[in-house]
């Protein structure tokens, strides 16, 4: 999974390089390439916010996973459990 995170991260990068690049040939671009160019510009931020988005999902499950796996492992996600419950009112706690 830390695997495919940094492949995530890495694809995001490279990705805004290249928009980089895109944009910045677009400034001194011959009006006949201009709108190829805006082309590929938009479609490479449609691509960014994808990529950002999976990478952000991987993030996510790797943080839950190390909280629930790392450093006191189950006992931690207990005491979390733990503490909500106790942080219920009774009157709520007592409907349920």
């Amino acid at each position: 999974m830390s695997r495919a995170a940094a492949r995530a991260d890495q694809l995001v990068q490279e990705t805004q390089a290249e928009l980089e690049s895109l944009q910045h040939s677009l400034e001194t671009a011959p009006p006949a390439k201009r709108r190829h160019l805006q082309t590929q510009i938009a479609e490479l931020q449609s691509e960014i916010g994808l990529f950002q988005a999976r990478q952000q999902a991987l993030h996510n499950i790797l943080d839950f996973a190390s909280g629930a796996s790392g450093a006191g492992g189950a006992a931690s996600l207990r005491a979390q459990i733990e503490e909500l419950a106790r942080a219920v009112p009774p009157a709520v706690a007592a409907r349920a």
